[in-house]
């Protein structure tokens, strides 16, 4: 127990059919992806599953590897691709946490129906003031090495941003609970977090 709600469920979208959202009102989605297998989530707006798939190639042996997700379907990169587009045709917003990484495991940056002004990070939301406040909350292990900041520092670098589970203890009255004890990354609840920081931190 202890750990933050789970989002209500609801049936993924068929990918070979894609998934417009009924709502036509600037829709907002989560993304968040496991990389072995390559497994992408999207969330809509209530955090109701729209997308959870893997992603081809997968081989046998990489399915195996998480065996809670042997039921997941796998589809072509490109199906899913296409999934993406049509949920964010319009003027949908894709949430999530470096979400620039998950597109770039989805072969989309720089796609044209993904432009960046339609792709929040949510680490960048936080007030540069919170941040030694929220590694603290999050613990040693969301802290960055002083060696990486130096680093970073060194090449002129931007700092690396905090940790999901940082942000969510700094900002989230239940966000201890994510990925306490060191959990294994589950991209559904991730991409639900994402939201929900989103949802306290957004700009009025």
């Amino acid at each position: 127990g202890g750990g933050s709600p789970r989002p209500p469920t609801a049936p993924g979208i068929d990918c070979r059919r894609g998934g417009a959202p009924a709502s036509a009102a600037a829709p907002i989605f989560a993304l968040d992806c496991e990389f072995t297998p390559l497994r992408c989530v999207v969330l809509d707006a209530t955090g109701a599953t729209r997308l959870d798939c893997l992603v081809a190639p997968a081989s046998r042996e990489q399915r195996l590897l998480k065996v809670d997700r042997a039921e997941l379907p796998l589809l072509p990169a490109s199906e899913v691709q296409s999934a993406l587009r049509e949920l964010l045709a319009g003027d949908g917003l894709l949430v999530g946490h470096t979400p620039q990484r998950d597109l770039q495991a989805l072969g989309l940056v720089g796609d044209a129906a993904l432009p960046a002004d339609r792709i929040v990070d949510v680490a960048a939301l936080a007030p540069a003031v919170d941040a030694p406040a929220a590694a603290a909350a999050g613990g040693a292990a969301a802290r960055p090495r002083k060696r990486e900041r130096r680093r970073r520092a060194a090449r002129g670098e931007a700092p690396a941003r905090l940790s999901l589970r940082a942000l969510a203890a700094a900002h989230l009255d239940d966000g201890d609970g994510v990925r306490a004890g060191g959990g294994a990354h589950c991209a559904v609840e991730d991409a639900w977090t994402a939201l929900r920081l989103y949802q306290a931190l957004r700009p009025p």
